[in-house]
C-alpha cells in the first residue's frame, strides 16, 4: 500500500498479471520523508508502464533490474541522487541493515560527509 498525504488515503491495486516492483524508502531522524525509489523488473525501465510520474510525485526516482529487486547498483544509485543531496554538504549518519548491497566497495567509499552504522 502506498500512502501520500498529499494526494490522499492509501490505494491497493493488484492484478494476477502484474509483477511484484520493491519500493525504497528512507527518512530523517525526525520524520522527514526522502523520496521514494522504485524499482521495477525489467531490462529498461520503460515509460509505457505508468503515467508520467512526475504529475503524481516529482521527487520520485525509478530504476530496474532484472529481479525487480535492489541491487549493488541501485543502492549507489539511491545514496548518490537521494541522500547524499539531500545533506547538501553536511553531516549524516545513516544505518544499514546489513544488506549485500550496503557492504560494496563502490557504495561506502562515495565521497560525501556520511557516517555509517551497520546492525
Amino acid at each position: 500500500m502506498l500512502f501520500l498525504k498529499t494526494i490522499g488515503p492509501a490505494v491497493a491495486a493488484s492484478s494476477s498479471t502484474s509483477k511484484w516492483v520493491s519500493i525504497i524508502e528512507s527518512c530523517t531522524a525526525i520524520g522527514q520523508a526522502l523520496p521514494l525509489l522504485i524499482v521495477y523488473i525489467g531490462k529498461k525501465l520503460r515509460t509505457s508502464w505508468f503515467e508520467d510520474p512526475r504529475d503524481i510525485a516529482p521527487d520520485w526516482k525509478y530504476d530496474f533490474s532484472e529481479s525487480g529487486w535492489s541491487n549493488s547498483d541501485i543502492a549507489i544509485k539511491k545514496l548518490a541522487q537521494v541522500l547524499i543531496p539531500f545533506l547538501d554538504g553536511e553531516k549524516g549518519l545513516l544505518f544499514l541493515d546489513g544488506h549485500e548491497t550496503h557492504i560494496t566497495p563502490g557504495f561506502v567509499s562515495i565521497e560525501g560527509k556520511i557516517i555509517y552504522i551497520w546492525s
